[in-house]
C-alpha cells in the first residue's frame, strides 16, 4: 500500500487493503500448480463479502498467460481481479511500479459491471485478460490489446470504460500441464507435431488464416487418433481464422467461436494453450471444447 500511495496520483480515497504473499518466484518459473495455487487464493478472497476486488502483482514475462488462466479458473465473478506489474523495476529511476499499482487498486474498487472479471492494468490502460499481449521486451507501453484496444482508460480523476470485455468461462480448479505449443515455420515440417503426439493436448500456430502443408494434416490426424486434443490458431496473431479443410478434416479444432456466437477474438497461441489446459483440467474432451466454441464436429471425408 505504501508503494501505491507513493505514486504521484496516489490512491484517491482511503481504502482498506490486505496483502498476502502467494509465491516469490520469477514469473518465467510459474507452473500449472503455482497458477492453481494463485487462483485458489484469489477465489478465497473474492468469497469474502467485504472484498471489493483483488489486485495481483506479477512478473511481466508470463502475466498475459497467467491472468487469462486465472480468468478461466475463476469462472464468472462479479468483482474485479486486476493483474499488474512493472516494466521498470521499483529500484530503478522512472519506475512504473508505483503508478501501475495505484491504478490497479482504483480499478479493483470499481463497481462497474463492465469491470467484473480479470484484467491487466498497465500504463493507464485496462486490458481484458483474454486479449492482452506483451509486445515489447522493455517499453513501459509493452502491454496492449492489438485487435480492439483497451477496454478502459485511467486518468487522474476517473476510470473510463470504453467497451465490454469478451469472456470465455470454464470454472475449474485444475490446469492440465501436458499441453504443448508448436509454431509452424517455413520448411519446419511435421516433426514437432509427431514428437508431441501422445500429449494430452497440442496447440499449433498455423500459417496465415490457417494454412499448413499436407504432412502437417497427416500429423494432426495421427495425433488426434492417438488421443491428443489439437487446437489450432494463426501464428500471425491478428485477423480472421479459417483453417483449410485438410486441417479441419484431420480433427483440429479452431480457436475461435463460430460466427454468431457470444465470444471473443481469435485466441493467439499462448491464450489457446491456457484455454486447452483449463478445458482438459476440467475433464472435458474434444467434444466439450467444440461445444465451448459453438462448433460442430466435422466428419472425415
Amino acid at each position: 500500500i505504501r508503494l501505491a500511495a507513493s505514486a504521484a496520483e496516489g490512491i484517491p480515497r482511503i481504502v482498506p487493503v490486505r496483502g498476502a504473499d502467494i509465491a516469490s518466484i520469477p514469473s518465467s518459473r510459474v507452473t500449472a500448480a503455482s497458477i492453481e495455487q494463485l487462483a485458489s487464493a484469489i477465489r478465497a478472497s473474492l468469497a469474502d463479502d467485504g472484498c471489493r476486488g483483488v489486485v495481483v502483482t506479477h512478473g511481466t514475462d508470463t502475466m498475459e498467460e497467467v491472468a487469462f488462466a486465472c480468468d478461466l479458473l475463476l469462472g464468472r465473478t462479479n468483482k474485479p481481479v486486476i493483474f499488474t506489474g512493472a516494466m521498470i523495476p521499483p529500484r530503478d529511476r522512472g519506475t512504473d511500479a508505483h503508478i501501475n499499482l495505484a491504478h490497479s487498486i482504483r480499478v479493483a474498487q470499481s463497481e462497474s459491471p463492465s469491470l467484473a472479471g480479470t484484467f491487466v492494468v498497465m500504463r493507464e490502460r485496462i486490458h481484458a485478460a483474454i486479449e492482452v499481449r506483451k509486445t515489447h521486451t522493455a517499453s513501459p507501453d509493452a502491454f496492449t490489446s492489438p485487435a480492439l484496444g483497451p477496454v478502459g482508460m485511467i486518468t487522474s480523476d476517473q476510470l473510463e470504460v470504453l467497451r465490454d470485455a469478451p469472456q470465455l468461462s470454464i470454472a475449474t480448479a485444475h490446469l492440465e500441464p501436458d499441453v504443448e505449443l508448436i509454431r509452424l515455420a517455413a520448411s519446419s515440417g511435421d516433426r514437432l507435431i509427431r514428437a508431441a503426439s501422445g500429449a494430452r493436448g497440442v496447440v499449433i500456430e498455423l500459417f496465415g488464416a490457417g494454412n499448413a502443408p499436407e504432412p502437417v494434416h497427416d500429423a494432426i490426424r495421427d495425433a488426434v487418433a492417438a488421443g491428443t486434443v489439437v487446437l489450432v490458431t494463426s501464428r500471425v496473431g491478428l485477423g480472421g481464422l479459417s483453417p483449410e479443410s485438410g486441417v479441419i478434416q484431420a480433427g483440429a479444432i479452431p480457436a475461435i467461436r463460430e460466427p454468431g456466437g457470444p465470444a471473443p477474438t481469435v485466441l493467439d497461441g499462448l491464450k489457446a494453450r491456457a484455454l486447452l489446459m483449463a478445458v482438459l483440467g476440467a475433464g472435458l474432451d474434444a467434444a466439450g471444447l467444440r461445444d465451448l466454441f459453438g462448433q460442430s464436429a466435422v466428419e472425415d471425408a
